[in-house]
């Protein structure tokens, strides 16, 4: 198959739908590629194959930057076939471009086409679906490398602690595996080899092998393979043909949330209030005045009555009720006995203190923050007469999603229990993307 730009946006469409949906929220943003066809260029075959390789090198680097998770894999993949045809052709790396035989100018244009259009595409909804991996599947490339090993294809090329719960299975496709049993080195241990045909070989990893980090990352393993020639002991080592394998090791966890929940509350309030009192007499005999108090506002209740202070001449106070809807004091006050004054009226000032108590429905806000683990749901208490709130989401790419009771993402599913008062955030990550 040749690869047209009509190929090309077949990419992916193997993809099952749920995973292109997941993959098309990590996946938004363009990957730049480079300029001028080198082909168009009376230049050599190395040097065109160097800038094939560094834009493919380019669109791994980016992909692993923003998650781009089939683009990481595309890429690699491209700069696989690329090694495959190196291998196979080193001789005609100092030839002019422009002179090599029709099959192998159109296998290198191919590419650099393909290259150039992946790097003028917005990776949005509408064009992620439309890409193809069917240059991968081109026996073009098949014949272009003789006997010797290639790889097309291999799985998985992202890795996720979802899919290394306690070993994780590497496969590759190609062909030219079968001259002798190749070797894995992943991150300098050895992966084990579980099974081995021309066609497609297996290796098996213990999980405790691969470390997460906060940020997803490029670990380049080694794959061993050989030459069809037997090799004898003292030469064995230019029997070798290694090639240099991608992984993106996702991050350890992949991303965190925040919910801003909005809620209403009864608060209970007190305060302390004082009240000046007075009265007075100018009656031989003791003269009595009730006061009575009331809370300063209605709905308010009062509480601890207290004398703070009184002051004057001749008189006396007391508490005649005191109850959480009011209080009632009394006061008396004579004329004082002092002839040589005129005998003057009594005078009593009091000041009395008391507590008010009450309750206000508030509109408050509280916080929730963490951070996703992969494959598990988020469970969190929410406040009692819970209102309204808002999930946001930061992935790993530096994206912020903003979520609420009312939204659907088809990558977050969000559930309320109003009786529990226990919001759910699931991560709806789709199984394929262990395949990836």
């Amino acid at each position: 198959m040749k690869l047209t730009k009509e190929t090309f946006m077949h990419f992916l469409s193997f993809t099952p739908k749920c995973l292109k949906t997941f993959v098309i929220l990590l996946t938004i943003g363009t990957v730049a590629c480079g300029s001028a066809l080198a082909t168009d260029q009376d230049t050599d075959t190395g040097s065109v194959l160097s800038k094939l390789k560094a834009s493919a090198t380019e669109i791994v680097n980016q992909a692993t930057q923003k998650n781009q998770l089939l683009l990481f894999r595309f890429g690699a993949e491209l700069g696989l076939s690329l090694d495959a045809w190196e291998a196979a052709n080193s001789d005609l790396l100092t030839t002019r471009f422009n002179t090599l035989k029709k099959p192998h100018q159109v296998f290198l244009k191919d590419i650099e086409e393909l290259l150039s259009e992946v790097s003028r595409v917005v990776y949005a909804a509408e064009t992620i679906e439309q890409l193809t991996t069917d240059w991968k599947k081109d026996a073009g490339l098949i014949s272009l490398v003789d006997e010797l090993p290639a790889v097309t294809s291999y799985a998985p090329a992202v890795i996720t602690p979802l899919n290394t719960e306690s070993t994780l299975k590497i496969s590759f496709k190609g062909k030219g595996f079968k001259h002798a049993p190749p070797k894995l080195i992943f991150d300098g241990i050895e992966a084990s080899l579980i099974s081995n045909s021309d066609n497609e070989i297996s290796f098996r990893l213990d999980a405790e092998t691969i470390v997460f980090k906060n940020k997803a990352r490029i670990l380049n393993a080694t794959l061993l393979t050989y030459r069809p020639d037997k090799p004898d002991e003292e030469t064995s080592g230019q029997y070798e043909l290694r090639f240099k394998i991608p992984f993106m090791i996702m991050p350890k966890h992949p991303g965190n949330y925040k919910v801003i929940s909005e809620y209403t509350q009864t608060v209970d309030h007190n305060s302390t209030f004082r009240n000046e009192f007075r009265h007075s007499s100018d009656k031989p005999a003791l003269n009595c005045k009730a006061f009575n108090q009331r809370p300063s506002l209605p709905g308010r209740k009062m509480k601890n009555v207290r004398l703070e202070r009184a002051w004057g001449e001749n008189g006396r106070e007391r508490i005649l009720n005191a109850n959480p809807n009011g209080f009632s004091i009394e006061i008396c006050v004579a004329r004082q006995n002092k002839p040589y004054l005129g005998n003057p009226p009594g005078k009593r000032n009091v000041i009395y203190t008391w507590d008010e108590y009450w309750q206000e429905t508030e509109n408050s806000k509280s916080a929730s923050l963490g951070k996703f683990e992969w494959g598990k749901e988020v469970l969190i208490k929410l406040e009692k007469n819970t209102r309204d709130f808002e999930v946001t989401v930061n992935n790993n790419t530096g994206e912020t999603i903003r979520l609420n009771n009312e939204s659907s993402h088809p990558f977050y599913k969000l559930s309320f229990d109003s009786d529990a008062n226990k919001l759910r955030i699931t991560q709806q990550i789709p199984a394929s993307i262990n395949q990836l």
